[in-house]
């Protein structure tokens, strides 16, 4: 399978996300992500550093040049709130999958699509 394949399939089609990214949890590099939507180095290395050191001063995270508020920390699982747009973000192993949506999506099913999406990449062989 390939990574547009994977994004298309378990993300997108699910119909929960409408873009997202994976990126590599140690050094940022971007794995894949959806049509127009691209993160920034910087954003890449502010979303490792927030997975590493969660921290009650750090309350909003930029992607893709949107600030979202941090309405959740546990598990891994990072959801975000910005002008009626959602974003999780969870990470596991040596990747990170972030999730957005602009539909009225609840956040569980958001982070239960990323969750599952990291999971089956740590558990079976990565995408080319």
């Amino acid at each position: 399978m390939l990574w547009e394949d994977f994004i298309e399939k378990e993300l997108i089609g699910s119909g929960h996300i409408t873009s997202c990214a994976i990126i590599e949890s140690e050094y940022g590099d971007t794995l894949a992500s959806s049509k127009n939507w691209d993160l920034k180095e910087n954003e890449r290395s502010n979303i490792i550093d927030f997975f590493d050191s969660p921290d009650d001063e750090k309350l909003r995270f930029t992607i893709n040049e949107v600030k979202y508020h941090v309405t959740s920390t546990k598990e891994n699982v990072i959801l975000g709130l910005a002008a009626g747009t959602r974003i999780a973000l969870c990470k596991r192993g040596e990747y990170i999958v972030i999730g957005f949506t602009d539909k009225n999506d609840k956040f569980e099913d958001i982070a239960r699509v990323c969750k599952n999406a990291v999971n089956y990449l740590n558990e079976n062989s990565k995408p080319e």
